[in-house]
């Protein structure tokens, strides 16, 4: 009875500072440790492996295509056109935003880079601005549909 209580009390005093001593990782310090992501910063599921690793959500699907968003503030919505590649063409779906939180939500779900969000509240704020959008086949095919 004596060893399975200190058996108890053991396994509780490694839970207890495994728990203080992940508190103390610094931002840093747990990207390394492949804890939390290294783009959101969101915690990470175990094993935590080392190295900077990234979450689901910013994960790159496998198959990407690289679309260039422009947005312009035009008769109090945000328009916005999406061009090929190469810059030359658009593809036929035009979006008009009433609230500039969807332009937002866009850049999310296109994977762009955490940089391009960062700059994306200043392009807003001067009323028009453009990112590289990646979609995966699925959304590339839903952009190239067009207008409903």
């Amino acid at each position: 009875m004596n060893k399975q209580v200190s058996n108890v009390i053991a396994r509780q005093i490694g839970a207890y500072t495994s728990a203080i001593s992940s508190k103390r990782f610094s931002g840093a310090a747990m990207k390394r440790a492949g804890r939390i992501c290294s783009s959101c910063k969101a915690p990470l599921p175990p094993p935590h492996t080392s190295g900077e690793k990234l979450c689901e959500h910013c994960r790159l699907p496998t198959k990407i295509h690289r679309i260039f968003m422009s947005f312009i503030f035009h008769e109090g919505g945000w328009r916005c056109l999406f061009w090929e590649e190469d810059l030359k063409t658009h593809t036929p779906r035009v979006v008009t935003f009433r609230e500039p939180g969807k332009i937002h939500e866009t850049a999310v779900r296109g994977h762009c880079d955490h940089e391009s969000r960062q700059a994306l509240d200043l392009a807003i704020e001067s009323g028009q601005g453009s990112l590289w959008l990646n979609l995966s086949d699925e959304q590339i095919l839903a952009l190239r549909r067009g207008n409903r």
